[in-house]
C-alpha cells in the first residue's frame, strides 16, 4: 500500500517525519499484513472476529519517536482501511504500560476470535522514580502467554538503547565523532560497525544529522557507498538517507560531495536487495530538493529506479517507487519516467 505524504507532529511543535526514514514503510507492511492475515482466516470471519492495535507510553524524555510512530501508524491504516488494502478495521489503545496486563486479557473474553497486535513500544521508560526500564523486553515477557498477541515493535527506538547506556556499563558505546573517525581510519569491520552506528543515531536526532554533516562525516560515507565492501556500502547508504531527513543542508552537501552517482549505480548494480533498497531510499530523500532532482535524472538513475521498482523484492522495492513519485512532481521528469516504463510509479 502507499503512504501518504503528511507528517506526525509532536510535543513543543517539533517534527519528526518517521515516513522519511528507512524503517517505517517494511514496520508498517508488517503489521498491514499480519491484520489482513488474521482477518482472512474462516474462523475470523464467521464469529466477528475483532484486533486491537496496541501501543506502549514513553516518558516524555524518551517517548517522541514513538508518539510519532503511532501517529503516523493510525493514519496510514486508516488510509489502508478506506482505500480497501486493508481488510478490517482496527480498534487501537495507547496505555501505560502497568495497564497492559488488563488488555492482554481481552484476548480471552468473548467467543469471537480476537488479536492483539503489539505495535509500539519504546526501548526505553524512566518511571517516576528515575528508573530506566527496558520496556520491549517487559511487554515480550508479559505477552508470551498468550497466543493471539503478536509482537511486531518497530525499530525507531534501538538507538536509544545506545545513548542511554549507563556510563558505567561495560557495553557503553563509542562516541559520534569515534564513528566519523572510524569511518576513514578504522578496519574494514569497524567501518561497517559505525556506518550502521551513524545510521541509527542519524533516524530521528536533527541534532546529530548536523553534528556529521559540521564533523566533515558525509565524505567518508559516499565514499564507502563506491568504493566500501558489500556490507559498508549497505550500511554507508542508510546512513545518507537518514542524514538527509529534514535536513536541507544535508542533501545539498551528500549532492555537493558527489553522492548522487554511486547511490545511483548501487541501485543499477548492488549485490543484495538491502542495498538497492538503502541507496533508494537515499536518493528519493534527496529528490525533495528539485537541484537534486534534476541531478539524479542527468546521472541515469530514473532507469534503474523503474527496474528496481518493477522487478525488485516487493519488501524492498517500495523505496525505488517512493523515489520515482518523488522525482514525477517534476513534470519533466515524470515524462522521463514514464518514457522509461514507469508510468505506475507516477
Amino acid at each position: 500500500m502507499s503512504t501518504p505524504r503528511h507528517r506526525a507532529y509532536v510535543k513543543d511543535d517539533s517534527l519528526i517525519d518517521v515516513r522519511s526514514q528507512h524503517w517505517y514503510p517494511r514496520y508498517l507492511d508488517k503489521i498491514c499484513t499480519s491484520i489482513n492475515d488474521h482477518s482472512s482466516k474462516t474462523k475470523f470471519s464467521t464469529t466477528g472476529g475483532k484486533i486491537k492495535l496496541i501501543g506502549i507510553e514513553g516518558c516524555s524524555k524518551l517517548g517522541a519517536a514513538t508518539r510519532a510512530e503511532w501517529t503516523a501508524l493510525l493514519e496510514d491504516i486508516d488510509t489502508g482501511v478506506n482505500s480497501g488494502d486493508i481488510q478490517c478495521r482496527p480498534t487501537n489503545a495507547r496505555i501505560k504500560i502497568d495497564e497492559l496486563v488488563v488488555e492482554l486479557e481481552w484476548c480471552k473474553k468473548g467467543k469471537e476470535v480476537r488479536h492483539i497486535i503489539m505495535a509500539s513500544c519504546p526501548a526505553i521508560i524512566i518511571d517516576g522514580n528515575g528508573v530506566r526500564m527496558n520496556a520491549m523486553e517487559q511487554v515480550r515477557s508479559m505477552a508470551k502467554e498468550y497466543e493471539h498477541v503478536h509482537i511486531l515493535f518497530s525499530s525507531a527506538q534501538d538507538y536509544v538503547e545506545k545513548k542511554f547506556v549507563p556510563v558505567s556499563d561495560p557495553r557503553k558505546p563509542k562516541s559520534l565523532m569515534d564513528h566519523i573517525h572510524a569511518l576513514t581510519s578504522g578496519s574494514d569491520q569497524e567501518k561497517v560497525t559505525s556506518a550502521s552506528a551513524l545510521a541509527d543515531l542519524a533516524k530521528n536526532d536533527d541534532a546529530n544529522r548536523v553534528t556529521v554533516r559540521q564533523k566533515n562525516g558525509i565524505r567518508p560515507l559516499v565514499f564507502l557507498v563506491e568504493k566500501g565492501t558489500e556490507e559498508q556500502k549497505e550500511n554507508a547508504a542508510a546512513a545518507l538517507w537518514n542524514l538527509a531527513v529534514n535536513n536541507a543542508v544535508n542533501k545539498a552537501t551528500i549532492a555537493k560531495e558527489g553522492g548522487i552517482p554511486p547511490l545511483i549505480a548501487l541501485v543499477r548494480e548492488g549485490r543484495t536487495e538491502e542495498q538497492k533498497e538503502n541507496a533508494a531510499g537515499a536518493l528519493r530523500n534527496l529528490a525533495a530538493n528539485e537541484v537534486n532532482s534534476v541531478t539524479i535524472a542527468k546521472e541515469g538513475g530514473i532507469p534503474p529506479l523503474v527496474t528496481f521498482a518493477k522487478c525488485g523484492d516487493a519488501s524492498n522495492a517500495w523505496a525505488a517507487k517512493w523515489a520515482l513519485k518523488t522525482l514525477a512532481s517534476n513534470p519533466t521528469l515524470k515524462k522521463q519516467i514514464q518514457d522509461s516504463g514507469g508510468s505506475e510509479f507516477v
